[in-house]
């Protein structure tokens, strides 16, 4: 019952985000595809498209990230939701399980529109590499390895900008949530700005996992050690739900 609610507070957004993946993909079909000389552009493109999704899929995830049990909390419905036989941890789980699930399905739909642009690109120049994709520090990996790469890595981003602005509506108990998780989201990427500019040296974590390795200016290959940020992102997205669950099951209703 809980998950048909969720899925009838966020339908329009998430049918809406579906729709315009839809409508860019029959854009792609009806565009021309002119023919590409040289196949080595492709590995210095790749950095542009991970740049262009995960904007707005960002946004998304933050926007998502209001709907659940915090929102229910800040709209009186909470009082009543945690008054049921399940625990309240049930109504937390269920909210940000299916939060995610939807943005797993837009983030991947959204690859794979990517992938097939990619791919007819890749068409053009005669496919000499058979679907490969070479890097300038030798290694060589198929386009579908890549996107998956992609598709994870921007689903981490969406995930962990989601999971805060989550989090930050339970503990809450109010929509207004999602101003101090977009607060937080940006204030921190201004602090490591600042922390660069005047330390050089020093480089706090960025809140996207860099995908690709960099040699004057240029993309020479996949970034080192790029499982382990894999994993250390994954462990945090985890923390903070449950944190949260300590804090609701705590929290006077």
């Amino acid at each position: 019952m809980y998950l048909w609610k969720y899925w009838r507070d966020t339908r329009i957004i998430f049918s809406a985000a579906v729709l315009v993946i839809a409508a860019l993909f029959i854009e792609i079909l009806r565009e021309r595809v002119g023919r590409v000389a040289d196949a080595h552009q492709f590995a210095n493109a790749l950095p542009v498209f991970l740049l262009l999704q995960s904007l707005p899929l960002g946004f998304l995830g933050w926007f998502l990230g209001s709907f659940g049990i915090g929102r229910d909390l800040g709209e009186g419905s909470g009082s009543f939701l945690c008054s049921r036989p399940k625990n309240r941890s049930y109504f937390m789980w269920c909210s940000w399980a299916c939060g995610l699930m939807q943005l797993l399905t837009i983030v991947a739909l959204a690859n794979m529109v990517l992938w097939f642009q990619i791919h007819r690109l890749l068409l053009s120049t005669g496919d000499a590499s058979h679907g490969q994709i070479s890097f300038p520090d030798g290694t060589s990996l198929s386009l579908i390895s890549i996107l998956c790469l992609t598709c994870a890595i921007v689903f981490l981003l969406v995930a962990l900008v989601f999971t805060l602005t989550f989090s930050l509506t339970v503990v809450m108990k109010n929509v207004r949530g999602i101003i101090y998780g977009a607060g937080i989201l940006v204030g921190y990427m201004i602090l490591a700005a600042r922390v660069t500019h005047y330390w050089h040296t020093v480089r706090l974590p960025n809140l996207a996992i860099q995908q690709f390795a960099y040699s004057k200016g240029q993309v020479a290959g996949i970034a080192d050690h790029l499982g382990v940020s894999m994993a250390v992102r994954l462990a945090v997205i985890l923390l903070f739900p449950f944190a949260t669950q300590i804090v609701l099951e705590k929290m006077d209703i």
